[in-house]
C-alpha cells in the first residue's frame, strides 16, 4: 500500500465537490497484453477512497471489481480502512468474498460488488486487485469520469507490438471521446498512459441517454482490417461479410422450387418477402428455441448447415435460418443481403469508430422498389419488417461484393409501439374497487415482454406483474393473469387478470372521494427537481391509452367534475379526460400519453404522471406556458355524493 497522506486523513469534506460524501483520491490501473504460445491479458487496479459523510459511508463502502475483459478471472483481491484514529483495518481476499453483494453493469461494464465493514466519516479505503484472461481485449472502453468526484484516475495501456507469424494479424485502433482535459503519455510504440484530474461526479438523471453515452472516455480495439480511414474499414467489413457467407447461400434447385411454391399467387415483391419470412418462421425449428427439444446430434449439426439441408430436415441454428431465408428470397429474383446490426444496450452506434463490435447482430436487408426493408428471420419473435428496440433508429451496415451501404434502421410510429389498458371495474361504498384489467401490448412492447417471459417463464413474469402494483397499490390483490398470444408474433401481446383494491377510495358519510386515474396510481414522478443538466431521452415513440370505466353505486353521482389540462410538448404530451353516463352509472376516466425521442423539449421540470400544467397564477406576464416555469402537479379527484 503506498502511505497516506496526514492530510487526506483529517480532510472533512472534498476538495472537487464539498456536498460529495466521499471522494477518489486515486484510481489506477494498468493493462498489459502479451503473446507467447497464445494471448494473454493482465489487468492490476488500485485504488483510494476517503469518506466524509454518513451517507457516504452507507452509499460507498464497497469494492467494485471490474475485470475490463469479460469473465477474466479475478485474483489478489484485498483492501484495508484506514479510520480516523490511524487504526488499520486489513480485509484478505476471503473475507472480502464472504461479503460479496452481487454482480452489476455501470456505464456498460460488468461488476462484481464486495462491502466492507466498519466504514464510517473520515475513513479512507484502500483496495487492489488483480485480472487476467487467455485473451486480448478486443474492446477496451477506460471511462474518465466516475460517480465520485476523483482527484486522480490513470490507466496504462500496452498492447501486443510484434504480432506473432502463426495468427492472423490485427490492427490496433485507440479513439479518445469528450476527453480534451486528459493528460497523454506515449509507453512504447503503441501503448499509452491517460490521465484524468479533479473530475467531477458524472450526473444520472431519469429519462437520459445511458452514462457510457455521455462520459469522457478512451476506446481501443483490435480490428481485422487493415484501412487507413474509417469508410475503407467499414467496406472492408461489408466485403468480407459478403464474401464469408457466399458458400453458406447457395441456390441448387431444392431452394428454387421450394421458394417458387411458397411464393406463388403473390401479388409483389413484399408479399414475396413476407411469404418467405412466415414459411421460415413457421417450418424451421429454431435451435435457440428451449421450447423444443433437439438431438445432440442437431445440435452438432447446425450453425454450418447448407440452405438445402436446412429446408430438406426442417431445423437450423439463427445464421442457417438467415442464410436460407436469403437464399430463397434471390431464388425468387429479390436483392437479400446480410446487414450488420447495432445493439443500443451495447454502445450507440457510431460510424466515426471503426470497431466490428459495435454492429454486432446480423440480419437481412431486403431492396424492394428501391428501398430497404429489414428483418430477422433467424429471431423467435420479431415479425416481418420489425427490428427490435436496440437496434432501430440507429445506422446499419448491409454487405455488398465490393462495399457496404448504411441505412438507418427503421422506427415504429406512436400506432405501432402501443400499450392499451382497459379496466372495467365495481366501486362499493366503502371504497373498495374489483374488476377486470386487460393489457394490450404491440411493437417494442410486446417484443420485449416476449422475450421476458421467454427468459423468466410466465409464472416468473406474473409475479413481477403482482410486485409493481403491489408497491403502488397497498393490499391491492391479482388474481389469475393469463398471457395470450406469446408465440403469435403477427398478434398483440395480451395480459388479462382480475384485480381487488380495498379502500381506494375516501369515504364519507355521504360522498366516495376517488382518483380515476387508477392504472397511473402511486406513480413516482420521473422529473421532480427543479433543474436538469442533461437532455431528455426516450429510446422510441410510445403511446400510452388507459381506458377506465368504473360503475358507481347506486343513488351517487359525480359532481363538480372536469378534466385538467392536456400538457402538449416536443418530447412529451399527454391528455386525461374524465365523463360520466347517468344512464349507465358509470364513470370514464380515458388517458392518453405520446413520447417523442430526440426531441429537444420545453420545460425543465415536469411530474409526468396524470398531469402536469402550468400555474396561471405564477406565470410571468408576456410569456406563454410550456416555457421554463414552476410547474404545478395534482391528480384529479371525483367527489361523488349520495342522492
Amino acid at each position: 500500500w503506498e502511505p497516506i497522506d496526514p492530510a487526506d486523513l483529517a480532510a472533512t469534506e472534498s476538495t472537487i465537490q464539498p456536498t460529495a460524501g466521499a471522494e477518489i483520491i486515486h484510481d489506477r490501473t494498468v493493462i498489459k497484453e502479451s503473446v507467447t504460445e497464445g494471448f494473454f491479458t493482465r489487468i492490476s487496479r488500485s485504488g483510494r477512497i476517503k469518506i466524509f459523510t454518513e451517507q457516504g459511508a452507507k452509499d460507498h463502502s464497497v469494492v467494485n471489481v471490474i475485470s475490463f475483459i469479460e469473465r477474466g478471472r479475478i485474483s489478489g483481491l484485498r483492501a484495508r480502512v484506514i479510520h480516523p484514529d490511524g487504526t488499520i483495518n486489513e480485509l484478505s481476499s476471503k473475507e472480502l468474498k464472504e461479503n460479496f453483494v452481487a454482480k452489476r453493469r455501470r456505464s456498460g461494464q460488468q461488476m462484481d460488488v464486495y462491502s466492507i465493514p466498519k466504514v464510517e466519516p473520515g475513513c479512507i479505503i484502500d483496495f487492489a486487485y488483480r485480472a487476467s484472461k487467455e485473451t486480448i481485449a478486443r474492446d477496451l472502453r477506460l471511462y474518465l469520469q466516475k460517480n465520485l468526484p476523483a482527484r486522480e484516475i490513470r490507466y496504462e495501456v500496452q498492447p501486443i507490438e510484434d504480432w506473432p507469424s502463426y495468427a492472423p494479424p490485427l490492427y490496433y485502433r485507440r479513439y479518445t471521446l469528450r476527453a480534451d482535459e486528459a493528460e497523454f503519455q506515449k509507453v512504447g510504440r503503441l501503448g499509452f498512459e491517460v490521465t484524468m484530474r479533479n473530475k467531477p461526479a458524472y450526473v444520472r438523471e431519469p429519462l437520459s441517454f445511458p452514462t457510457r453515452e455521455y462520459l469522457p472516455v478512451v476506446i481501443t480495439h483490435y480490428m481485422p482490417y487493415r484501412a487507413v480511414t474509417e469508410e475503407e474499414f467499414w467496406d472492408a467489413m461489408a466485403k468480407s461479410t459478403y464474401t464469408s457467407e457466399k458458400e453458406g447461400i447457395r441456390i441448387n434447385r431444392k431452394v428454387k422450387d421450394t421458394a417458387k411454391r411458397i411464393v406463388k399467387g403473390a401479388q409483389s415483391d413484399v408479399e414475396k418477402a413476407e411469404m418467405l419470412f412466415d414459411w421460415c418462421r413457421a417450418e424451421i425449428r429454431n435451435i435457440t428455441d428451449r421450447q423444443i427439444n433437439f438431438t445432440e446430434g442437431e445440435k452438432e449439426k447446425s450453425g454450418e448447415m447448407s440452405c438445402s439441408k436446412v429446408i430438406e430436415e426442417k431445423f437450423g441454428s439463427p445464421r442457417d435460418i438467415r442464410l436460407t431465408y436469403i437464399a430463397m428470397c434471390r431464388a425468387v429474383g429479390l436483392d437479400a443481403r446480410t446487414i450488420c446490426l447495432p445493439d443500443s444496450d451495447y454502445v450507440f452506434f457510431n460510424s466515426k469508430i471503426a470497431n466490428t463490435l459495435s454492429l454486432p447482430r446480423r440480419g437481412v436487408a431486403l431492396k424492394v422498389e428501391e428501398k430497404w426493408l429489414v428483418c430477422r428471420p433467424g429471431d423467435l419473435f420479431l415479425p416481418f419488417g420489425m427490428v427490435s428496440r436496440q437496434e432501430s433508429g440507429f445506422k446499419a451496415l448491409i454487405s455488398g461484393k465490393k462495399k457496404g451501404t448504411f441505412i438507418t434502421c427503421p422506427k415504429l410510429t406512436h400506432e405501432e409501439n402501443k400499450v392499451v389498458t382497459r379496466m372495467n371495474l365495481q366501486l362499493d361504498t366503502e371504497g373498495n374497487l374489483q374488476g377486470t384489467v386487460t393489457r394490450t401490448l404491440y411493437g417494442y412492447h410486446a417484443y420485449d415482454l416476449r422475450r421476458k417471459i421467454y427468459n423468466k417463464g410466465k409464472p416468473g413474469h406474473r409475479n413481477l406483474i403482482k410486485k409493481d402494483l403491489e408497491t403502488r397499490l397497498p393490499g391491492v390483490l391479482v388474481r389469475n393473469p393469463q398471457y395470450s398470444n406469446i408465440r403469435d408474433y403477427k398478434q398483440p401481446l395480451m395480459l388479462e387478470f382480475t384485480i381487488e383494491i380495498p379502500h381506494y377510495a375516501e369515504t364519507t358519510a355521504k360522498r366516495i372521494i376517488l382518483k380515476p386515474s387508477i392504472w397511473r396510481a402511486g406513480r413516482v414522478p420521473p422529473l421532480k427537481d427543479e433543474k436538469r443538466v442533461l437532455p431528455i431521452y426516450f429510446p422510441a415513440r410510445t403511446k400510452e391509452i388507459d381506458k377506465i370505466r368504473i360503475r358507481v353505486p347506486d343513488g351517487y353521482a359525480p359532481e363538480r367534475a372536469s378534466s385538467p389540462a392536456p400538457i402538449k410538448f416536443a418530447a412529451y404530451s399527454s391528455e386525461l379526460t374524465l365523463g360520466y353516463s347517468a344512464e349507465k352509472g358509470i364513470l370514464g376516466c380515458d388517458y392518453h400519453s405520446f413520447k417523442n425521442p430526440g426531441a429537444k423539449p420545453r420545460m425543465r421540470h415536469a411530474a409526468m404522471t396524470d398531469a402536469a400544467v402550468t400555474d396561471p397564477a405564477v406565470q410571468p406576464p408576456g410569456q406563454t406556458p410550456g416555457q421554463d416555469l414552476p410547474f404545478k402537479t395534482f391528480r384529479s379527484l371525483y367527489s361523488l355524493e349520495s342522492g
